[in-house]
């Protein structure tokens, strides 16, 4: 049996509610966004094989963190804080497009976009492939607080490496102002 191959979450990006391939970027590739609470939103990120010999990267399940807890939760359509979400412009296990960049041959058909169902099916990869993952997520508002922190990532075996997606939550203060009117 050859050598096991190596997966790395390299890149990531976030995107508005929309298409696929159409939807809009929130920010810069690759930087810490600012993503408000109870609105849906996509989270892409790029699967990269980088030990030249190709292997199965199974089950892939979309897990976060809250504010460096050490403790990676699964993203499910019910899980506290981030959940998966059915989108009226998605369509669970399409193939993801080329987005975020990637070198060597990209993989499709993938059935990489996630809106719940997960985890991923099984997907073989060629020697150095490359390939993007997409959540349909949003941000549980009565679970976070503002300023908290969620890291994002695709684990599954064998276990690839990560750079983290990384988000900061906007969540609107609901205190009430006292008037300085007389």
């Amino acid at each position: 049996m050859g050598m096991p191959g190596t997966f790395s979450q390299t890149d990531y990006a976030f995107y508005g509610e929309g298409s696929e391939s159409g939807s809009t970027i929130i920010g810069t590739q690759n930087n810490q966004q600012n993503v408000d609470v109870d609105t849906n939103f996509q989270i892409r990120v790029l699967m990269q094989e980088s030990s030249g010999t190709g292997d199965v990267f199974e089950a892939g399940q979309w897990q976060y963190e809250l504010n460096t807890s050490g403790t990676w939760v699964d993203v499910t359509t019910t899980s506290s804080v981030l959940q998966a979400v059915n989108s009226s412009s998605l369509t669970a296990t399409d193939t993801t497009s080329r987005l975020t960049g990637g070198t060597g041959t990209f993989i499709t058909p993938n059935s990489y976009v996630e809106e719940g169902s997960g985890p991923y099916s099984d997907l073989t990869w060629a020697a150095s492939a490359y390939c993007e993952a997409l959540l349909s997520a949003t941000i549980v508002g009565a679970d976070v607080s503002n300023g908290d922190q969620i890291l994002v990532r695709l684990d599954g075996t064998p276990g690839p490496t990560w750079t983290e997606a990384d988000i900061n939550v906007v969540k609107a203060s609901t205190g009430r102002r006292r008037s300085n009117v007389t």
